[in-house]
């Protein structure tokens, strides 16, 4: 976690400075220490979780039954014309790989 952010010694801003990616990981934690410049220096430490919020930013993927990406899928299906309704003729998967 220690590449994603950076704590300015002076002022205590956090900033991010990599990329998160909540398919990689939710959930980032690290603390942080303030020490005193007194004689004898005191510190205090604070444990931080960042929560990652996921944005859709994958496609939806069209899958096989053992979920292998189709590339370039093409369906085709026939079905009877009298075929009663509610038949159930075939099926497609599809894997998003976002979290939410």
């Amino acid at each position: 976690d220690r590449a994603l952010f950076h704590i300015d010694a002076s002022t205590g801003k956090v900033t991010l400075t990599g990329a998160l990616d909540a398919e990689e990981a939710m959930n980032h934690s690290f603390a942080v220490i303030a020490r005193d410049q007194g004689p004898g220096a005191r510190a205090s430490r604070l444990n931080v979780t960042l929560r990652v919020l996921d944005v859709d930013d994958n496609l939806a993927l069209f899958v096989d039954q053992d979920s292998v990406v189709l590339q370039n899928p093409t369906y085709t299906w026939s079905v009877a014309e009298n075929a009663p309704l509610g038949t159930t003729f075939s099926g497609v998967r599809v894997l998003d790989r976002d979290v939410s």
